[in-house]
């Protein structure tokens, strides 16, 4: 485990493994390159920059992305000025450099986007929020599709968002699960639970690991049925844990969930094996006064951001 010290709490993280180098975000608009061996920041950058509020922050970074293939980062913030508005940043992950970039028209700070993904052919963005999710053309900053999706028939708060490795399903978990044909934005399944706060797809594209306040399933794409629950052993009272983040180790069947004590808030991390449901093991729990955030895979560590004290732990598997 070694500290990094960002200045405020984490949206993501991700590694690119070429480079051997973790990006990290934090909630006031600033990106870190940072060496995944020693920790060592090499890069940072602004996302945006502007008029302070009152609180000396002029915006606040709420969706973040990476594609590892692409070398692409989707950075999101929204503005928390009395005119608020919402900008996309699409940059190298290589050079930190700007690749396109555009505004959102309605998403206010109340509306911000609070989840957020890249297909894997580098073409499009998806954003969900409190309100709505939307598909974006990164080329031009076209809409190819929008869901008003909090109305009183069917409400669902985005909280997580993910296209398939393949391109023909969009994934969105929120108040509940659903899935979307990209092809003709048809809803094809929908799964209730209590908050997916993180969604992951396997690497053939076959099965989709959602997390929550319910527990971790594992869910089949091609029908939509559960296939599997994780629960965790009688030591480790599975109401007391929610799933903040998961996550498939190297496509899968290796999985990760990153995990939220709820009675007294600390982080620790599960690994399962999503074919036989088997627990292979669960790290120590953290002392930290907040959950981890995320956690990403690479050679056999995993990289988990905690969030008050602002600090990345190196969990190796064995």
């Amino acid at each position: 485990m070694y500290p990094i010290n960002i200045a405020y709490p984490p949206i993501g993280i991700a590694i690119i493994p070429e480079n051997h180098e973790i990006i990290c975000d934090n909630t006031v608009g600033q990106l870190f390159w940072m060496d995944a061996d020693t920790g060592r920041i090499i890069r940072r950058k602004s996302i945006d920059s502007g008029p302070l509020d009152e609180l000396g922050k002029a915006y606040y970074n709420t969706a973040f992305a990476v594609n590892v293939d692409k070398k692409l980062i989707l950075a999101a913030s929204t503005s928390i000025s009395a005119n608020p508005r919402t900008s996309i940043v699409i940059l190298d992950a290589n050079t930190g450099m700007e690749v396109s970039s555009f505004g959102l028209t309605g998403w206010g700070f109340g509306d911000r986007p609070l989840a957020g993904a890249i297909s894997d052919d580098g073409k499009f963005i998806a954003l969900g929020s409190y309100r709505r999710s939307t598909v974006i053309r990164i080329a031009n900053g076209q809409n190819v599709f929008s869901n008003e999706n909090h109305n009183a028939d069917d409400p669902n708060t985005i909280w997580s968002i993910a296209f398939t490795h393949d391109g023909k399903w969009l994934i969105r978990g929120g108040t509940k699960m659903d899935m979307w044909n990209t092809r003709t934005w048809v809803k094809q399944y929908q799964i209730t639970g209590d908050y997916y706060s993180s969604v992951a797809i396997n690497g053939n594209s076959t099965r989709v690991l959602a997390g929550g306040m319910g527990g971790l399933r594992l869910i089949d794409l091609s029908s939509g049925r559960i296939i599997r629950e994780f629960s965790l052993p009688p030591t480790e009272p599975r109401y007391k844990w929610a799933y903040y983040s998961v996550g498939f180790i190297s496509g899968g069947p290796l999985a990760y969930g990153v995990l939220w004590h709820v009675a007294n808030p600390q982080g620790a991390i599960a690994i399962w094996d999503t074919s036989s449901g088997k627990l292979i093991g669960i790290s120590d729990s953290t002392s930290d006064t907040e959950l981890l955030r995320c956690a990403t895979y690479s050679d056999g560590i995993i990289y988990a951001a905690s969030g008050k004290n602002i600090y990345l732990y190196k969990v190796g598997m064995r």
